[in-house]
């Protein structure tokens, strides 16, 4: 692959230095003579562990030199000698946490912390602790608050640094990605900025010079990213990038060059998605295609040959649809599975082994409405046939994101029950079961998210209710107090919140208060928003608060809904009116804050009821999609969209009623 740098080179013959030793605790009868003026006895090299030595050691005395017997030494951090059950338990949980078996990895470390305490050194024991804060990281909030905890408790049993940063290994590093998802960004910030040795209120160029953590570096940049410090995520992408072609020499050793070479790509990575979600797409093109030894002039058939790198090739095949180069996106993913554009139905629907990029050609096919194709290649990855019976199509294949891709996407073509049934096997639930029974909460809190988001689609609205309330450990019964008190998991409570909007419950904006001074989302700060869009005091609410995509796509809404008001009250011209005002404050926040999902579905809505071609405004839709595939599973249908839907009738002039939810 090239980076446009020196290509690896073959190490030359050299002496590998050894590293360093450490003595045995070998007994000894031998008296030293202390020296007064020494300095405490500190070993070199020994990271972590040199808080494991004893404490008669750890605080000694160098001694002064000595003619004395030869001492037995070890490798440094030789790798102990543990039985075989408790090897095979380690390598069974970091096997579960790299194939991303969040899980099954965490039952793992679970077990050897229970079973292993006390065979394992501290070192170990620390890293399994971190292994299991890693594996609670990627599930729901309630167990990314139990990693957070977990850390926070052992970091405070062991020293840190001068900068304040745990001396353990992956620490802090593991306990800031546990505080961003919980959306403690500025926890995070800090312990990253720690683990880099910065001072908060140091200068850009400082902040942004590289340290010698890059796995920190790297994490300050992507936690930058998401708190919209643009600047400084781009600058120390950059910073990085030239530090690292710097120290790319041509008679450096092979594996010094190769462990660059592996830096530079992860950081080349970093900066293509960056300046995607900067809409800097020309700079992010040229970028991906240099990391696959390519340029802009070079022939189609060159731009979409696979560069056998999947990350880098899905890249950029993400960001060609965004850029709407849809046949180099379709060429691409078929080169990548192996298949010819002229192939047959059922070759271009075999699965090609890798489901990444199967799910990316689904996601394609579905993008540009080749649902017959999609389909039949879901099915295909789910080992079922399309002429198979009902009860076969429903049949989990036990491969949960393949799964849920098909709930969603027969809930897109209407086939509500196939989704219903899959799902509740997904639980081993059935149809047939009674009301307590299917509304009691599974262990899969996305399954039973995705089941109540469908019982609100297929209007039954008591059951979505009664499942959330009991995924919130509330029920029907409870006092309006408990009711609206936050359950602590944010994904719940917002969908709790948006099923009480779509239902006009009054308890909705109240919940949604709580909410925010909980988790100060994004998503609870626009839901908190539009309560008052549309109404007499919205912009007085919205005068207080701080530009951002949320205010500017909120105030867009509140235009909206009067146009939607005043189309029903057969006054046009005023709809008019603030139709161009909603459509004036979305594109202001398309301009400001490029790829904003929310921001490209809100400008669709205004376009269709504008009389925009459908071209146009699905377009739109499709552009939403594309930034965030989530949209199309989360309970975003808010209340008002009755009232677009009765208005946009009215407008066309239309006799068939309209569907309760507007697409979008």
């Amino acid at each position: 692959m090239s980076y446009g740098l020196p290509p690896v080179t073959k190490a030359t013959t050299s002496t590998t230095p050894q590293p360093p030793q450490k003595a045995d605790s070998v007994t000894t009868e031998r008296r030293f003579t202390l020296n007064p003026e020494a300095a405490p006895f500190v070993p070199r090299n020994q990271g972590v562990d040199k808080w494991n030595a004893p404490s008669n050691i750890r605080n000694r005395q160098a001694t002064a030199r000595e003619t004395h017997a030869p001492q037995k030494f070890h490798r440094w951090r030789e790798k102990p000698i543990y039985p075989d059950d408790t090897v095979k338990r380690m390598n069974d949980a970091y096997d579960a946490l790299k194939t991303q078996k969040f899980s099954r990895s965490e039952v793992a470390f679970r077990s050897i912390l229970r079973i292993d305490k006390d065979v394992l050194n501290q070192y170990d024991y620390h890293k399994m602790h971190i292994g299991l804060a890693r594996s609670l990281n990627e599930q729901n909030r309630a167990k990314q608050e139990e990693a957070c905890s977990l850390l926070k408790e052992l970091r405070s049993k062991t020293p840190v640094n001068e900068f304040g940063a745990s001396i353990i290994h992956n620490l802090d590093l593991t306990l800031s990605r546990s505080e961003q998802a919980l959306g403690q960004y500025l926890d995070a910030e800090t312990r990253l900025l720690r683990l880099r040795n910065k001072k908060p209120d140091a200068d850009v160029q400082a902040l942004c010079k590289s340290s010698d953590n890059f796995d920190a570096d790297i994490a300050i940049a992507r936690l930058w990213q998401l708190m919209k410090k643009h600047r400084l995520t781009e600058t120390l992408l950059l910073n990085l990038k030239a530090e690292l072609t710097e120290k790319l020499q041509p008679k450096q050793s092979a594996v010094a060059v190769e462990k660059l070479h592996q830096k530079l790509r992860t950081v080349n990575m970093a900066m293509a998605r960056h300046w995607e979600l900067t809409g800097k797409y020309k700079l992010a093109e040229k970028l991906l295609l240099n990391m696959s030894g390519k340029n802009l002039n070079n022939s189609e058939e060159v731009l979409c040959k696979p560069s056998g790198h999947d990350d880098i090739d899905l890249t950029l095949m993400r960001l060609w649809e965004i850029m709407g180069k849809h046949r180099q996106t379709e060429k691409l993913l078929l080169n990548m599975s192996k298949k010819s554009p002229d192939a047959s139905e059922e070759t271009l629907c075999s699965p090609c082994g890798n489901y990444l990029t199967d799910l990316a050609l689904v996601r394609y096919w579905d993008l540009v409405g080749n649902n017959p194709l999609a389909e039949k290649l879901l099915l295909n990855m789910s080992g079922k046939h399309p002429d198979a019976s009902e009860e076969e199509l429903c049949k989990p294949c036990w491969q949960k994101e393949i799964d849920l891709t098909l709930v969603r996407f027969w809930e897109v073509v209407g086939k509500y029950s196939l989704s219903e049934r899959l799902l509740l096997n997904m639980i081993e639930k059935h149809p047939g079961d009674s009301e307590e029974i299917l509304c009691q909460p599974s262990e899969h809190q996305d399954v039973d998210l995705a089941l109540a988001r469908l019982w609100q689609m297929m209007d039954q609205p008591e059951r979505c209710e009664k499942l959330l309330l009991k995924m919130c450990g509330k029920s029907l019964n409870d006092h309006q107090e408990n009711l609206c008190q936050p359950s602590g998991n944010h994904d719940n409570d917002l969908a709790l919140v948006h099923h009480w909007q779509i239902m006009g419950n009054g308890l909705a904006e109240k919940l949604t208060k709580r909410c925010y001074a909980l988790y100060h989302s994004n998503e609870c700060e626009l839901a908190l928003l539009g309560f008052s869009a549309g109404k007499a005091e919205f912009m007085e609410i919205i005068s207080r608060q701080p530009e951002s995509a949320n205010t500017l796509i909120v105030t867009s809404i509140h235009y909206f809904r009067l146009a939607c008001q005043q189309i029903l009250e057969d006054d046009p011209k005023s709809g008019k009116d603030n139709l161009d005002k909603a459509l004036e404050y979305v594109e202001s926040a398309i301009t400001k804050y490029p790829q904003n999902a929310g921001a490209c579905s809100q400008k669709a809505h205004c376009l269709r009821m504008m009389g925009a071609t459908e071209r146009v405004w699905q377009g739109l839709f499709q552009q939403a999609y594309l930034l965030d595939a989530s949209r199309t599973h989360k309970g975003k249908a808010h209340f008002w969209r009755r009232e677009e839907a009765a208005a946009l009738q009215k407008l066309q002039g239309l006799t068939k009623k309209l569907p309760d939810q507007v697409p979008g």
